[in-house]
């Protein structure tokens, strides 16, 4: 699109070159008869000349504004684009599983060595696949050592934080008991004093009534020793 709007620019300037050229040749051909010509005739190829290059100028303008918009409108389509492919590969992106474990398929095929005639070759490629399967047992081995332990250690980590919880559960209802023993022990103590308290108040009220009685008093209130 820039190479287009450059030559609209290069034929609009060369044909405002050429129009330049032609009129100065005209003039150079013939300067009486641009002498006859009145100042109206200069004016209105000046306002011709004038109205050409804002045309021009325009044109240029609208096509560069045109090719803006085009590369804009294709680089948001692009990045749209792009998003959604970005987006669909992250829903497609597959989930944290265990793998398969090939080492069983690969640990039991057996060795299959194309002979080709020559001993010597056949030879080293046997002992060069033995050793690659040695390797990779021992390889296999120390993976499946490391896989156990860590899974035993995992194991004796949960089974000691078990051990762990339970005696702190066991703690805990320990706790919960001698406070309930506490509060049994408070609440006794208090209602056998209340108990007490309410005994002796009612001991002394039928005491003071048996006086009253014995005295003869009609009114509690005439009593002094009330």
């Amino acid at each position: 699109m820039e190479n287009m709007i450059k030559q609209r620019r290069v034929s609009f300037s060369e044909l405002l070159q050429r129009d330049n050229k032609e009129s100065f040749s005209k003039d150079k051909r013939s300067p009486n008869w641009c002498h006859q010509r009145n100042s109206q005739d200069y004016v209105s190829i000046d306002d011709e000349h004038m109205a050409a290059i804002a045309a021009a100028t325009f044109a240029i303008h609208s096509l560069e504004e045109k090719a803006i918009s085009q590369f804009q409108r294709k680089e948001k389509s692009r990045e749209e684009a792009s998003m959604k492919t970005n987006m669909s590969q992250a829903d497609k992106a597959p989930s944290f599983s265990r793998p398969s474990r090939p080492r069983e398929a690969y640990a039991n095929r057996s060795l299959s060595i194309y002979g080709s005639g020559n001993t010597k070759v056949d030879a080293w490629e046997k002992a060069k696949l033995l050793k690659i399967q040695n390797r990779y047992e021992k390889s296999n081995l120390t993976i499946l050592q490391w896989e156990n332990e860590k899974k035993a250690r995992a194991k004796r980590r949960v089974e000691e934080k078990k051990k762990e919880l339970e005696q702190k559960r066991s703690i805990n209802w320990q706790h919960y008991q001698n406070k309930l023993a506490r509060i049994d022990h408070v609440a006794g103590g208090a209602r056998s004093q209340a108990e007490d308290t309410t005994r002796n108040h009612e001991k002394k009220v039928k005491e003071r009534a048996r006086e009253m009685r014995s005295l003869g008093v009609t009114s509690p209130k005439y009593c002094f020793l009330c």
